[in-house]
């Protein structure tokens, strides 16, 4: 897309219109290729007709510390969990694993199955774990905790970002 700007002197622009390579221009518009209509004008050499604001040249800072935020999240969570004195497995899919064997466990009576009472359930070390639908929940309920306590630091450490005013400030953000 391309933008034709009418300028009123230098570093100010009183009108612009989008157009295709097609257009006439009208008078004392000029061609432009990149263009943000809230007023950030980059010329075609490279100059522009105003300087960001803070906010603006910050804001691929915040994005990319933000998707760095997400990025340690998924990696705690992925972490692994200790349960019962073994570490279990937290990836995605053993997290998708788990929560179906924890739904049926607890669905299989009122649904007219019977329970298992047992479940062997691999540890990180790739030992067999035989669990009780006791212990089962209570291998869900500590993967729970651990996803919910990394969304609450993300939702902190994104909160922070989004209130920084400095590059120093962005970049001092880190995951504890």
């Amino acid at each position: 897309m391309r933008w034709a700007i009418t300028e009123r002197g230098e570093g100010e622009f009183v009108g612009f219109r989008s157009c295709s390579d097609t257009d006439a221009l009208g008078p004392g518009e000029a061609f432009f290729t990149n263009f943000d209509p809230t007023g950030y004008v980059l010329a075609e050499g490279g100059g522009s007709l105003r300087e960001p604001t803070i906010e603006e040249s910050l804001r691929p800072l915040k994005r990319a510390r933000q998707q760095y935020i997400n990025d340690r999240r998924d990696g705690h969570i992925a972490g692994g969990v200790e349960f019962n004195g073994w570490r279990f497995d937290t990836d995605p899919q053993s997290i998708a694993n788990l929560t179906a064997a924890v739904a049926f466990i607890q669905a299989a009576p009122s649904a007219g199955f019977e329970a298992p009472t047992s479940v062997s359930w691999r540890d990180e070390s790739n030992v067999d774990r035989d669990l009780t639908p006791a212990m089962l929940v209570g291998l869900g309920a500590a993967v729970f905790v651990r996803v919910q306590t990394a969304h609450a630091i993300a939702r902190q450490l994104k909160d922070a970002i989004a209130a920084a005013t400095s590059a120093a400030q962005i970049a001092g953000i880190d995951w504890p």
